[in-house]
């Protein structure tokens, strides 16, 4: 027979539990009730690492766009295609030569690793990195110790 503390015990937990379920959907609903226009989207990771995968990305792109409806999502921004950056996490967009002669890299999303601090070229002396942009703190050692800067952009 159970002792009068295990059942309070067990009581206090089903009040906590129907609490927390209470909460939780009060903070759904207010969540939906500000983004109703909140609409689905669809991110679709692409390899391009070949002749053969560029092929098979435009029947893919092509194939979506026969559909009306495909082609609204993709001009609209619903369906997204994302790079798949096989070896890495960060997403490296462009790389510009400033008039000193140094290079900049920028990162536009993604994790930097120690790994692909050190894959940095050489003549690269600036790497602006995006908001949203996380970096390791051994990445951070590699870039510091080689000399070169590291700016965050407030984009």
């Amino acid at each position: 027979m159970p002792g009068r503390s295990e059942v309070m015990s067990e009581v206090l937990r089903q009040t906590i539990r129907d609490l927390l379920h209470e909460e939780l959907q009060k903070i759904r609903q207010q969540s939906s009730e500000s983004n109703p226009r909140q609409e689905r989207v669809t991110e679709e990771m692409v390899a391009i690492n070949s002749d053969q995968d560029l092929a098979r990305f435009v029947r893919r792109v092509l194939a979506l766009s026969s559909e009306s409806s495909g082609r609204a999502a993709i001009e609209s921004g619903h369906h997204l295609f994302r790079l798949d950056m096989r070896g890495g996490d960060a997403k490296q967009s462009s790389q510009t030569t400033v008039s000193s002669g140094s290079t900049v890299l920028q990162i536009e999303k993604g994790m930097i690793t120690e790994k692909q601090a050190m894959q940095f070229p050489e003549d690269v002396q600036v790497i602006q990195i995006s908001k949203g942009v996380q970096l390791t703190p051994l990445a951070n050692d590699v870039i510091r110790r080689s000399g070169k800067k590291i700016e965050r952009l407030k984009q």
